[in-house]
């Protein structure tokens, strides 16, 4: 009969009961993680889908040195509708459709394409005269009564090089309405 010592008796006990137990394993606290939310109504519409802004012709001597804008025609103007709900929050974005890396500018890309100008742009404004800044929010209202509430803004082409070429001057901003 072989005897097994004191020591190796309790390192092997101490090894298997280990073994057994180590799938259950020492949890020092558990963490319980609760996510909440909800779906709601959009709490803006917008009431005008697609707007069209006359820019007008302007020559190219008009706009004479760069980062300026174009003082004929001073500027053109258009305004976005909306219909909110009492209570809400509105914020607005413009992105510039032809640029999507334009972040943090007031002036949007041209559309290209064959005989589009070249080293022109235009500038959006706010009403009151400040850059709209592309991709960056507008607070319309906090707290907004029900009704009708309007975004207001101005373009106008502004010079983005020192050579300009005469030629066609669309672009395209979407508008995006978010409740923050």
């Amino acid at each position: 009969m072989t005897t097994i010592k004191p020591f190796r008796a309790w390192f092997y006990v101490a090894t298997c009961v280990s073994v057994l137990l180590w799938p259950f394993g020492v949890r020092a606290q558990d963490l319980t993680i609760n996510f909440t939310g909800a779906f709601q109504n959009d709490t803006c519409t917008i009431t005008t889908p697609s707007i069209v802004v006359n820019m007008g012709g302007v020559s190219v001597n008009d706009i004479t040195a760069v980062g300026v804008g174009a003082a004929i025609p001073a500027f053109s103007s258009g305004t976005i509708q909306l219909t909110c709900e009492a209570g809400a929050n509105p914020e607005v974005a413009l992105f510039d459709a032809n640029n999507s890396n334009n972040v943090g500018g007031s002036n949007v890309t041209l559309t290209p394409g064959t005989g589009v100008a070249s080293g022109v742009g235009i500038q959006l404004f706010q009403s009151d005269g400040t850059p709209i800044l592309l991709q960056l929010g507008i607070v319309l209202g906090r707290n907004t009564p029900a009704g009708p509430l309007s975004f207001p803004f101005t373009a106008h082409y502004y010079r983005a090089a020192t050579t300009v070429t005469a030629g066609a001057a669309d672009a395209l901003v979407i508008f995006q309405c978010s409740y923050p």
